[in-house]
């Protein structure tokens, strides 16, 4: 498992033109959740495509993805919305969308395959990210 980069991942004064990734695996309990950023990849400045083997390897942990918006607010993309969607229906579980952007750092959870995204809080610590699941739905786990 790879978490190399994390360091200028999250950096505010670096500045890095190209998406950058990490996908998320840990785990959810009621309402909150925690997932360390593992499997890095570096993109293009106008997207960023993630380790497929290594989600396939590891989708029992995964809880979804945290990329850049270089030069972008934090909310998703039409290509954010469909991905994530696609994974929703796939594993038939919410995933969380987490970005980074000019704005900040915002998760935005797809509870279905259908609905539109719910933004919920994320910290960070270090290479950790933990937030609450938005309520409104059941959340299955």
């Amino acid at each position: 498992m790879t978490s190399i980069a994390y360091n200028t991942f999250f950096r505010k004064d670096t500045v890095e033109h190209n998406e950058e990734c990490y996908v998320l695996w840990g785990a959810k309990w009621w309402r909150f959740w925690q997932g360390q950023c593992l499997s890095y990849s570096k993109g293009e400045p106008g997207g960023v495509e993630f380790d497929y083997n290594w989600v396939e390897d590891n989708l029992n942990g995964v809880i979804g993805w945290v990329h850049t918006h270089p030069s972008m607010i934090a909310s998703p993309s039409s290509k954010d919305d469909n991905t994530m969607r696609a994974w929703v229906f796939s594993l038939g579980r919410p995933l969380v969308c987490c970005i980074k952007g000019s704005d900040g750092l915002r998760a935005h959870w797809y509870l279905d395959d259908e609905s539109p995204s719910v933004e919920g809080p994320v910290k960070r610590f270090g290479s950790v990210l933990t937030g609450v699941i938005p309520s409104g739905k059941n959340i299955r786990t």
